[in-house]
């Protein structure tokens, strides 16, 4: 480790001093100019990699204590705090570089002081894109990965040195040339680390294994092959499994995912998302031989009454209703609130209430159900009236609640445990996508 380290230092300031001899073939007073800010320059340098070895440590601490939610934040803080610093100070120095250089170098000669002033400017402006890759370098050695930092300096610094014999010796732009070859050689730094690290992440090359407890993938989506108008909600599952089938994941059908099984396994990492469950709220009757709950009516729809109460007026029980309604049903949504499906976007919204009027959908609104008889619901409306409504069948649709007691028993069973989905969070089709995304980004 501590190899790669010395070579990277030496190497840097072995093209400083290669550079600083091409800077003396273009004029004494460059020579002088650039002698003159030169203490300036180190001290902010070492400023800035101050800041970048504070990182490393806490990156490397972290590290070494296995907390890989902490050292990633931290990565992150140390890049954007090595950035901050380099910013604030090239600001400064673009507001104060002139006064500063008279105030420090009054008695110098005008032509020095001068290109001293372009030269602090040239130097505060590559600060920008050197405290990117600097930031980036201090992760890496935080992580233990000094020969990529070895590589990438080897690359910054040969481009500034043939950038100086350019700009210096072939194009004789005096000190304008020296800081033309500082800010492109930092801004390529930037951009080569940048790559590097995504590089990094690529080349882990995961082998990721996926268990499914049923004989199909798509867990809740599986809704949309009995629903016309979720075509595209069916060919977005669709490209989901046709992805799975180019990749190189182990798919296991048929096979439930147990803590002693994935423990058992020595996974390093392990994405939890077991999904939700429906909730079933306290409602006297609500184990009547006549209620089925919202997911199981799919590909059932034939067991239906024609007369059906659904109780519940958000997204699902609404859809559901619409439907069933296609099917030749009869039915009834129940609403405790004065909002159809009242999470979901207004063009949704819209939707729905046009095809509740297409298919002459009744709706009962601010309206709470309290009771489930084998004849229908007992309903009690906003002003306190209690009736019957009448049905064949009783629809639940709550809501689904987060299987935290499942999804609990597998905290310890990876070193990396990340929950996603509506296990984690109970969501929506793009939030269970985001958070999955997250997630293996994050290992």
């Amino acid at each position: 480790m501590f190899g790669p380290l010395l070579i990277d230092q030496f190497f840097i300031y072995l093209i400083g001093m290669l550079t600083t001899s091409m800077i003396s073939s273009s004029s004494q007073e460059s020579v002088s100019a650039v002698s003159l800010v030169s203490p300036l320059t180190y001290m902010i340098i070492a400023l800035s990699n101050a800041v970048a070895s504070g990182g490393t440590v806490v990156v490397a601490q972290y590290k070494g204590k296995g907390d890989q939610e902490k050292m990633r934040r931290a990565a992150g803080q140390v890049v954007f705090a090595s950035f901050m610093v380099a910013l604030a100070t090239c600001t400064l120095l673009l507001v104060v570089s002139d006064s500063m250089v008279n105030w420090m170098f009054g008695t110098a000669d005008a032509v020095i002081r001068e290109k001293a002033t372009a030269y602090t400017i040239g130097f505060g402006i590559s600060l920008i894109p050197f405290s990117l890759y600097n930031g980036v370098f201090a992760v890496l050695r935080g992580v233990g990965d000094t020969k990529t930092c070895l590589r990438l300096t080897v690359i910054i610094n040969l481009i500034h040195l043939f950038a100086s014999m350019l700009f210096l010796n072939v194009m004789k732009l005096d000190i304008l040339g020296t800081t033309l070859s500082y800010n492109i050689a930092r801004l390529i730094g930037g951009g080569v680390a940048g790559m590097q690290a995504a590089l990094s992440a690529c080349e882990r090359g995961h082998d990721v294994t996926l268990f499914e407890k049923t004989d199909r993938l798509g867990g809740q989506l599986f809704f949309s092959d009995h629903m016309a108008f979720k075509n595209h909600i069916r060919d977005l599952r669709d490209y989901f499994i046709t992805q799975l089938r180019k990749s190189s994941v182990t798919v296991l059908l048929n096979t439930e995912a147990t803590p002693e099984l994935v423990s058992d396994a020595d996974f390093d990492a392990v994405i939890v998302a077991l999904g939700g469950i429906q909730t079933v709220p306290s409602i006297p009757g609500v184990d009547c031989s006549t209620v089925r709950m919202a997911w199981d009516v799919f590909g059932h729809e034939e067991e239906l009454g024609r007369n059906i109460v659904i109780v519940g007026g958000g997204s699902v029980g609404c859809e559901l209703a619409i439907h069933l309604a296609s099917k030749g049903h009869k039915p009834i949504v129940l609403e405790m609130t004065e909002w159809l499906a009242a999470s979901s976007q207004i063009s949704e919204r819209m939707s729905i209430r046009e095809q509740f009027e297409l298919h002459g959908i009744d709706t009962r609104m601010e309206t709470l159900c309290i009771g489930i008889e084998p004849c229908g619901v007992r309903a009690r409306a906003k002003d306190g009236g209690e009736y019957l409504i009448e049905a064949d069948n009783v629809i639940i649709s709550a809501g689904t609640t987060s299987r935290s007691q499942a999804r609990d028993a597998f905290a310890n069973v990876a070193f990396d445990v990340i929950n996603v989905g509506d296990c984690d969070s109970v969501g929506t089709i793009r939030t269970a996508i985001e958070s999955g995304w997250d997630a293996g980004a994050r290992i």
